[in-house]
């Protein structure tokens, strides 16, 4: 992105280095946090969604602790500039309000660098620009949600 917008702020790091750190975590949102974060969601029935809530908040845990906890110098992921693995995780914050209202989930206590990360994020104005609001998300996921947790368990474990 940076070679195609010059003029743009740049989003990935200048160092071979970062850069490595940076496709690690990017890695992370994609492999990890995203396929925990809809196995919660979408979960069929009460036994999934309990393994879904554990492996989520495992990756949560694991971001805080290894992410922001050793990488971040900063109030973002990779120190003080606002970069792509911030926004690799950012669209899954900006869901959380589905897990809260259809999975009764918030931000485990363990986690205040991310929710310090989170709140610095969704007050940029770059952000503010292209957030949906949480209806948005609430609206349209909600006869998903409605839909599996009215199959029969016969079906919810076919579905």
């Amino acid at each position: 992105m940076d070679e195609v917008f010059p003029e743009l702020p740049h989003v990935t790091p200048l160092s071979s280095q970062s850069k490595a750190i940076a496709r690690i975590w990017i890695d992370c949102a994609n492999t990890r946090f995203v396929p925990a974060f809809n196995k919660f969601l979408q979960g069929k029935d009460i036994q999934e969604q309990e393994q879904g809530r554990r492996e989520f908040t495992q990756v949560l845990l694991y971001v805080e602790q290894q992410g922001l906890g050793k990488i971040s110098h900063g109030q973002y992921f990779l120190g003080d500039r606002f970069s792509l693995v911030d926004i690799s995780f950012y669209p899954w914050f900006e869901r959380l309000p589905v897990l809260e209202r259809f999975r009764n989930f918030t931000l485990p206590p363990e986690t205040p660098r991310l929710q310090q990360w989170w709140n610095v994020v969704r007050d940029r104005e770059s952000v503010q620009a292209v957030a949906n609001p949480s209806s948005y998300y609430l609206e349209s996921l909600k006869s998903s949600v409605n839909q599996l947790s009215q199959l029969p368990s016969r079906q919810r474990r076919r579905a």
